[in-house]
């Protein structure tokens, strides 16, 4: 199974009223260091994207349409969200057997063209990832123990779509869903 990171970046030129992730060369970097892969789903045809997530059992990113295709995995998997605007992701993890795990931007900007710019401290970045890693390590570990027959859609995934405890705000924290 495979680790993603749904990288936005190729949305970055010229954006007018859109999310910007100012550590997002940072994020992905850290990511592909922990043996992430990096894609840009919309340059991959509709097919494939399907069988991707498919093949996936934890994915990362920022809030955003191209997470929502976790639907397709019928597994269940370990979704990280970066600054979720809403609640469509942890609802949908909790729908689909998903161990979600968010943490929100520590300050926000707007720009003439109504571009939202968002930031996360280093430790909040590291925080995600140290938590997004638990989470995975101990979802595939319940995975392996699964009886057969058992392994179905969110087999094993913690009630609620699962997160770890953490205050407000923080990777894994409570908000958000």
């Amino acid at each position: 199974f495979r680790r993603i990171c749904l990288s936005r970046r190729a949305w970055e030129p010229h954006k007018v009223n859109q999310r910007v992730f100012e550590e997002q060369e940072k994020f992905e970097r850290m990511a592909v260091e922990r043996g992430f892969e990096l894609v840009a789903p919309e340059t991959l045809p509709i097919e494939e994207q399907i069988r991707m997530i498919a093949e996936t059992r934890c994915q990362i990113g920022e809030h955003g349409s191209a997470q929502h295709a976790a639907i397709y995995n019928r597994f269940g998997m370990t979704v990280g969200t970066i600054n979720p605007l809403t609640e469509i992701q942890t609802n949908l993890g909790r729908l689909y057997g998903d161990v979600n795990v968010v943490t929100f931007a520590d300050s926000q900007r707007r720009d003439d063209k109504g571009n939202t710019f968002f930031s996360l401290s280093d430790a909040k970045l590291e925080q995600f990832f140290a938590v997004v890693d638990a989470e995975d390590r101990a979802r595939s570990i319940r995975r392996t123990c699964a009886q057969p027959g058992r392994a179905g859609r969110g087999g094993g995934a913690r009630p609620g779509g699962g997160r770890a405890p953490g205050p407000p705000g923080a990777a894994g924290g409570a908000g958000g869903g």
